[in-house]
């Protein structure tokens, strides 16, 4: 099975009237984690790509990271392995369209047309999500899922530090 862009698009039209990323605020902060360095997630990153500091510890730290510069690449990716979180530009093609990308995951619903646009929001709904930092700031987005997403800052907590602390999904409570 292909997973097409256009499919994904379709599939959450409806959204586009939310507000535009830059209006989006999340609902609280992201103060702090506690560190779990025994756990070494797959990381699919879309996009521009992480910092270089950032990406040069996730790999000391043993994780597996996996690098695409386009939606439908990282889309492909998703359908086709399983990642622990993935982090995302929120400029790929044009302005905001990975933050919608991201919001439009943890928003759509499972009664989509096509089974491979079903099996990738069924998949990742509740994979960790980053938003990589926009040009030129340090604030960047962690969504759990819809209902739960978070605000830090690299200056403060590295973007890194976020994702190797999210611990083992299989150690995760379920809901």
């Amino acid at each position: 099975m292909t997973l097409e862009l256009s499919h994904f698009k379709r599939a959450i039209d409806g959204l586009r009237t939310a507000p535009r990323p830059q209006e989006l605020a999340p609902p609280r902060k992201l103060l702090a984690v506690d560190l779990a360095l025994s756990w070494q997630p797959r990381v699919l990153v879309i996009g521009a790509g992480l910092p270089p500091e950032d990406l040069a510890l996730l790999l000391e730290h043993g994780c597996e990271v996996e690098s695409v510069l386009s939606l439908p690449r990282g889309m492909q990716l998703m359908y086709e392995r399983s990642f622990d979180l993935v982090a995302v530009s929120p400029f790929i093609d044009e302005e905001g369209d990975g933050v919608f990308f991201i919001r439009s995951l943890k928003l759509a619903s499972d009664d989509q047309p096509e089974a491979s646009t079903r099996f990738v929001i069924h998949r990742y709904r509740t994979t960790p999500c980053v938003i990589l930092p926009f040009v030129g700031t340090t604030e960047y987005a962690l969504y759990v899922d819809s209902s739960r997403w978070y605000l830090a800052d690299a200056a403060e907590l590295p973007i890194w530090k976020t994702i190797v602390s999210l611990g083992d999904p299989d150690d995760r409570p379920a809901g």
